[in-house]
């Protein structure tokens, strides 16, 4: 081994002017880039001296302002593939999407929407969904986002807890209690706060899919059992859907949940169970 090279710098090509690396079978090539020399052995096809060489040479291959590629080209945002990293996630790193996120959190004072908590985790929740108004408006590149008004519209946004933004996928939310306990209005706030949620109203249900029924413990298992099979064709079209009905059975509960794989969401108060109105307390409620 020649004097000056130590142990650590050995076939890794980066030599000292003057020094001559142990194995003379490779060759020195000029970096494409910088022009540096580096040692390249017979079995390497090393064209740069680093990385930031080989990422700065790929950036000469953008097309400035227009965001249309010819055939042959890559498309490449700051260094990185498109393909590899999404459009989405691009989106979410620029500065007009924190300042939106920023407008919404002052504007709600950092308190969630649905559950008026205070703090935590919260999270910038678009109404309409945000894949959809990709589609909407067609946007390919970062700067046709940037154009979109309806993508940093503050009216758009709501502030919503970690909790409450897993019902906003497409999931289904039954709500359930006694009569006159505020289940509708409940789910018409929830319905207020995102674009693709659906509300199915025990009321509204009962002079629809369910006219030909009456009030009897088979009939009332029959119209949920009806309501949760609506609920499933129309959550896998991309909805979230809230439910809002009595459900006065421990069996009917376990039913639904084996059906739809619901979360629950009871709510105290309303009229007192009786032969009229029955209830049984207890059975599924994950909240």
């Amino acid at each position: 081994m020649p004097k000056g090279i130590p142990k650590n710098k050995i076939n890794k090509g980066w030599f000292k002017k003057g020094q001559i690396p142990h194995n003379k079978s490779g060759k020195f090539k000029n970096c494409l880039n910088c022009g540096k020399k580096i040692w390249v052995e017979p079995k390497q096809n090393r064209k740069y001296c680093s990385k930031k060489c080989f990422w700065s040479s790929l950036r000469g291959r953008i097309i400035k302002n227009s965001g249309q590629f010819k055939k042959g080209h890559i498309p490449w945002h700051k260094g990185k593939r498109l393909s590899d990293i999404s459009l989405r996630k691009h989106i979410q790193n620029l500065q007009e999407y924190k300042n939106w996120r920023k407008t919404i959190y002052e504007r709600d004072d950092y308190t969630c929407q649905i559950c008026y908590q205070r703090g935590g985790r919260i999270h910038a929740h678009h109404k309409k969904q945000f894949k959809q108004i990709i589609k909407e408006y067609d946007i390919k590149t970062v700067e046709e986002a940037v154009k979109c008004k309806e993508l940093w519209n503050i009216d758009n946004g709501v502030a919503i807890c970690e909790k409450c933004h897993e019902f906003f996928k497409p999931s289904i939310v039954w709500i359930y209690g006694q009569s006159n306990s505020g289940k509708t209005t409940f789910a018409k706030q929830l319905q207020n706060l995102s674009y693709r949620v659906i509300n199915l109203d025990g009321d509204e249900m009962r002079w629809s899919i369910s006219s030909d029924l009456g009030f009897s413990k088979k009939d009332r298992i029959e119209n949920n059992l009806r309501i949760a099979k609506l609920a499933m064709i129309l959550k896998r079209q991309g909805f979230n859907i809230a439910i809002s009905t009595i459900l006065p059975y421990k069996k009917l509960r376990k039913q639904v949940k084996e059906i739809t794989n619901c979360k629950f969401i009871y709510l105290d108060g309303g009229k007192k169970p009786s032969k009229e109105h029955p209830f049984e307390i207890g059975g599924w409620s994950d909240r």
